[in-house]
């Protein structure tokens, strides 16, 4: 059963410790590529069309602090460091040539600002953006196949990457005194990421099953 890309993005945004981040940029690009492209489509209108020369004239009329739509695309297209909203109306480009600019312009947009919070939020320091290109799976998200186990193995690995997965060293924390942060299989260390993952005699065996494929 394939799994879409939809699918491990709602997972992302239900588990990762920081949902409002992820959110943003999900909301907020696809609203702009839909303003983006009704604004364009506008633009190619005749000249001496309705909906052109109401856009025109809003533009020239309306201060920026005004409600006007126009007046929205006008703050969007500076945003983004594109050319004013009247430079497009009298100089249209094609579709295809306004889906590929706003679509690479947004998205640097919003590389350059996910690489600038993410130090910010502590779930998400094994999250690299290195190799991050928005508007795709992170690498340390993908699956090799489509099937149902690969799926359920998901929200595991999200966990463990942001940080909600609960070792010994955070049941600790909520328990204190009722709770001993050793390791349940080996009973050597404290359990945490690195030692889970890395360090845990009992688990070699998975580990290395795992590291040579």
């Amino acid at each position: 059963m394939p799994v879409s890309s939809q699918r491990q993005q709602s997972l992302l945004l239900s588990i990762a410790p920081a949902p409002e981040l992820t959110q943003q940029y999900t909301v907020q690009s696809s609203d702009r590529h839909d303003r983006s492209g009704l604004f364009n489509n506008n633009c190619n209108q005749p000249d001496d069309s309705v909906e052109k020369s109401l856009a025109k004239r809003q533009l020239l009329i309306k201060n920026d602090g005004s409600s006007s739509w126009f007046i929205a695309i006008k703050h969007l297209l500076r945003k983004y460091d594109l050319q004013e909203a009247s430079w497009y109306l009298n100089k249209p480009v094609k579709k295809t040539v306004w889906t590929s600019t706003i679509k690479k312009t947004i998205y640097n947009h919003w590389n350059r600002s996910i690489a600038q919070l993410q130090p910010l939020y502590k779930g998400l320091n094994f999250l690299t953006t290195e190799n991050f290109r928005t508007g795709n799976i992170h690498p340390l998200l993908k699956i090799n196949c489509h099937s149902t186990i690969d799926t359920a193995r998901l929200p595991v690995k999200l966990k463990l990457l942001t940080g909600p997965y609960i070792l010994q060293s955070k049941r600790i924390r909520m328990y204190k005194d009722e709770t001993d942060p050793k390791c349940l299989l080996c009973a050597k260390e404290e359990e945490n990421i690195e030692h889970f993952i890395l360090k845990c005699e009992s688990l070699r065996k998975v580990r290395n099953a795992n590291f040579m494929k």
